[in-house]
């Protein structure tokens, strides 16, 4: 056996440790968790000896990972021949469970990004907190992106699969860069090259597909089962039941979707006569749940039924946020800080668009980066507590890593909190207009951390209720 094959075994041979020992899914994600913290806690030292034990207990942080997410899928495939208890094959996969997993694993990561900044400072490294927070952003958007796209490249040749690991920068690779790097260049060479892959890693998710493909008029694509919100547009050819409608007639338009008391209105003219867009229902509703808006974002776009198209009002508070972050905010005079939210403001009224805009899955990612970028251009500008910045910017990265991964129904429903991205932008900016720019980052990180254990208290329960066999 070679280096490489051992090294794919072991979360097979751990996972079916597990199973032999009748260890629930949870209670590995915990294991995992735990690991990642003392990881944390040890790279914090800044000492080279402590950062190999910090490598040590990441990479067993990391199998612990893979082995929560084998337990929480588990088929017949999933674990090496043999080693896995009689009956074990029937145990059914939890959605629930494997949402709990990738947010411990994501939690852990984003804790040892802030050891490594601590390590950094502890040594005399400049500039660690910025770039552990940079490190987060990047990690943050490219999930979002990568939930609502399908990847770039595909096939089974050897070179296209080693191609597509390194330019997506896989949760194995970072783990192993962090092993390798922290305990022999220290904190801040390794945030550097987590920052760079990261980049890179962006770069080719947005290289990525949508969740929708086009497909000729005449030919039946996948049809969903119920409405689902920001559903495909019908084509010129096709009613929205499949029947064929007569030449040079221009079918009806359908009546405005109601789902829990916000209203999507299709467009009544076909949007493209020879073709026609089917997506998954399950990736729509993943897409849209991501943007995570608030009240006044869903009542914005209700004012304009939802015609308003969503990127480029994102795309434009994003650049204004970048410009304003790199004139420096902190001699802004007062309303002058919410700029960057006015702007973004027009992203709201894209809220309830069906997104089938060629360009459209992006939207959640320029949300959320330009969001990231807010908060970490006022906190830095305005002497806010490195760990108090860098905490907020972490807890919003789970929060959408939560919202990635909540096992839902093929729906999307409205935001199950007030405070949307465009809420917390706002708390974020009145801070510092009143003076009181810790209180409202400490009370931010506070909602954050509750919707977070919100969101964690909901996939623990979906696991322990899964059916079992």
């Amino acid at each position: 056996m070679t280096v490489p094959e051992a090294l794919d075994s072991l979360p097979r041979r751990l996972t079916g440790w597990a199973v032999d020992r009748y260890l629930a899914p949870i209670s590995v994600s915990g294991i995992s968790l735990a690991l990642g913290l003392c990881a944390a806690v040890w790279f914090s030292a800044g000492t080279r000896s402590a950062s190999v034990s910090g490598a040590l207990a990441l990479c067993g942080s990391y199998l612990a990972l893979r082995a929560a997410r084998g337990l929480a899928g588990l088929d017949a495939g999933s674990v090496a021949a043999g080693t896995p208890a009689a009956g074990a094959m029937t145990r059914p996969a939890s959605a629930g469970a494997s949402s709990l997993a990738e947010l411990c694993g994501t939690a852990s990561e984003l804790a040892v990004y802030a050891g490594l900044a601590v390590g950094g400072y502890e040594a005399h490294s400049p500039g660690t907190w910025q770039l552990a927070v940079v490190a987060a952003a990047v990690l943050a958007v490219r999930r979002i992106l990568v939930a609502c796209s399908r990847p770039a490249l595909r096939g089974d040749h050897p070179v296209v699969r080693a191609l597509r690991v390194l330019l997506s920068c896989p949760p194995g690779g970072r783990i192993a860069l962090i092993a390798v790097t922290a305990p022999v260049w220290g904190a801040r060479v390794t945030l550097l090259a987590l920052v760079e892959w990261g980049i890179v890693a962006t770069c080719y998710a947005l290289a990525g597909r949508g969740p929708y493909r086009v497909v000729p008029a005449g030919a039946q694509g996948p049809q969903p089962s119920a409405p689902v919100t920001g559903g495909p547009v019908p084509s010129a050819t096709a009613d929205p039941d499949g029947a064929p409608v007569p030449a040079g007639t221009v079918p009806a338009a359908p009546p405005p979707t109601v789902l829990s008391g916000i209203t999507f209105t299709v467009p009544a003219g076909p949007r493209e006569p020879e073709v026609k867009a089917v997506a998954d229902p399950q990736a729509l509703a993943t897409l849209m749940a991501c943007r995570d808006d608030g009240s006044l974002a869903v009542r914005l776009s209700q004012l304009v039924r939802g015609e308003f198209v969503p990127l480029p009002p994102a795309v434009a508070g994003l650049a204004a946020t970048c410009a304003l972050a790199w004139l420096g905010m902190r001699n802004l005079p007062g309303i002058l800080l919410l700029t960057p939210l006015v702007v973004m403001l027009l992203a709201g009224f894209g809220a309830t668009h069906p997104h089938y805009g060629r360009l459209d899955w992006v939207t959640p990612a320029v949300l959320l980066a330009g969001q990231l970028v807010y908060l970490a251009t006022v906190g830095f500008s305005f002497r806010i507590p490195a760990p108090v910045t860098f905490g907020v910017c972490a807890l919003t990265a789970l929060r959408y890593v939560e919202l990635a991964t909540r096992a839902t129904p093929p729906t999307w429903h409205p935001p199950d909190t007030r405070l949307g991205w465009e809420g917390r932008m706002l708390v974020a900016g009145l801070g510092p207009m009143f003076g009181i720019a810790i209180v409202g980052y400490l009370v931010l990180a506070a909602y954050l951390v509750a919707l977070v254990c919100r969101g964690a208290a909901a996939s623990y329960l979906a696991a322990r209720n899964a059916p079992s066999q």
